[in-house]
C-alpha cells in the first residue's frame, strides 16, 4: 500500500531503545544534580532506588513489547 512505511527491524529498534534509555538516564542524573533525588508521593518508594528500578522494569517490558511486535 502506497504511505505505509514498512516495519523497523529489532536492530533499528533497539538502538532507539538505546538512546531513550541513555537520553532517560543522563536528564535523571541531571535533575538530581539540580535539586537532589526527589521522590513523589505517587511512587510510594520503599528504598532509595526503588522509583528508578520500577521505571528500568517499565522501559523494559516496553522493549519487549516492541520487539515482541
Amino acid at each position: 500500500m502506497a504511505g505505509m512505511s514498512a516495519p523497523m527491524p529489532p536492530a533499528a529498534l533497539t538502538v532507539l531503545f538505546l538512546f531513550y534509555f541513555l537520553a532517560d538516564t543522563l536528564w535523571t542524573a541531571a535533575r538530581v544534580m539540580r535539586h537532589g533525588p526527589v521522590l513523589h508521593a505517587s511512587a510510594q518508594p520503599t528504598g532509595s532506588s526503588a522509583g528508578r528500578s520500577s521505571r528500568l522494569v517499565m522501559d523494559l517490558s516496553m522493549f519487549t513489547m516492541l520487539l515482541a511486535g
